[in-house]
């Protein structure tokens, strides 16, 4: 960070002279917005040593919500499986939402004697089936998983031992099952693993977990308090955590496996997966539930939220710098006037910043492990950034 501070005055104060202001500038800009973004990064990986806590934990009834779009009947079948083997929940209270209404599931329903809900007017996506299971139970707790999901049996027990009087949301930690993913770099590591090991346990230490995805053990008494799920963005979760943090009420990680899902296993199901996260994500950051502006966040909660949006615009910074080199080569006009001091500036800064974020992945991040992909997401998140500007309100994959 001493480094990227001392780069940036020299770029502020000695680069610009005698290059055109309107592609200076703009080069300056995304690479100050970089540098934020690094910063932003190392505060949201920094936490103290673990400290232990005795929590007090809760006891209730508890149901699950299991959501079903496209998933194979075998798929749903397993969880299922799996979800009548969790101990403090009975069949009686497993639900299964099913929005395609297909027989073979309604079947697979009566069989396993869980309760069938097919959603006739599937508006919302997985965030309207969400809130429709949501708003069917009458427990003090839920489970809510997808289709593709399967919890381990002491889910229930491990998560209501996490829960206080102010707690909400119990979010666990999802493992993979098919190891051979697009997303994995080895058979334990993959690119969720910064997030899962690294990201969410510093957030739960400084009280800015977030409910992001299905896996998670909720109090139906928070949620119906919110006004239930929202269902109008692709991202309900993080707009149900910000309303849930700015009502008083917390959210906790588990860092324990206790669902296994399955990870995109192809290109095309990666693209429709993370264009979605970009899509919810940049939705959040310009929605009413805005941390920009929602009242009764803590600054903690404000900047987490923040990150976790805006590293998506990294992708326009990186595409001004990419044109601002593309109109020198091609062009002859220089963004900025060089010298050995900001060449050397330059260098040791990506340097240092290289060897940082390698070091606050905890072992998470590999040096170009990931650079298909990234350049991959790049592309994805201008258009998931070009879509939220438009309003577009299509789903993921439409």
């Amino acid at each position: 960070i001493a480094l990227g501070l001392s780069y940036g005055v020299w770029r502020v104060t000695s680069s610009l002279t005698g290059s055109p202001p309107w592609l200076a500038l703009p080069l300056l800009a995304a690479e100050l917005f970089l540098f934020l973004i690094y910063a932003l990064d190392v505060w949201a990986t920094w936490r103290d040593a673990d400290v232990t806590a005795t929590r007090a934990g809760a006891s209730g009834s508890c149901a699950v919500v299991v959501t079903a779009y496209s998933e194979p009947e075998t798929v749903v079948r397993t969880t299922l499986l799996a979800c009548g083997e969790l101990r403090g929940c009975v069949s009686d209270n497993i639900y299964l939402v099913d929005d395609a209404h297909r027989a073979d599931l309604e079947h697979l329903a009566e069989r396993f004697g869980v309760n069938y809900v097919a959603r006739h007017n599937p508006t919302g996506g997985r965030a309207g089936a969400t809130a429709h299971g949501l708003a069917m139970v009458d427990t003090d707790f839920a489970v809510v998983l997808s289709a593709d999901q399967v919890p381990h049996r002491d889910l229930i027990e491990r998560a209501l031992s996490e829960f206080e009087d102010d707690v909400a949301v119990v979010q666990v930690r999802l493992d993979y099952a098919n190891t051979d993913s697009v997303i994995h770099t080895s058979r334990t590591d993959h690119d969720e693993s910064w997030q899962f090991d690294v990201i969410a346990p510093a957030a739960d230490a400084r009280g800015a977990a977030s409910w992001s995805s299905s896996g998670a053990v909720v109090r139906t008494e928070a949620v119906s308090a919110i006004g239930g799920h929202p269902v109008d963005s692709l991202s309900g979760e993080l707009h149900a955590t910000v309303r849930l943090q700015a009502a008083g009420w917390r959210v906790r990680y588990l860092n324990e496996a206790l669902v296994t899902g399955l990870a995109p296993h192809n290109l095309p199901s990666f693209i429709t997966q993370r264009m979605g996260w970009a899509r919810g994500q940049l939705q959040l950051l310009v929605s009413s539930d805005s941390p920009l502006w929602k009242p009764g966040l803590t600054i903690a909660q404000r900047l987490q939220h923040i990150h976790t949006a805006a590293a998506h615009l990294t992708a326009v910074a990186y595409a001004t710098i990419g044109v601002a080199l593309l109109i020198a080569l091609t062009q002859g006009i220089m963004p900025l006037r060089p010298s050995v001091v900001g060449v050397g500036l330059f260098g040791l800064w990506l340097i240092g910043a290289t060897a940082g974020r390698l070091a606050i992945g905890n072992g998470t991040l590999a040096r170009g492990s990931t650079v298909a992909r990234n350049l991959i997401m790049l592309e994805l998140r201008l258009r998931a950034l070009w879509m939220v500007l438009r309003r577009d309100s299509r789903r993921a994959g439409a």
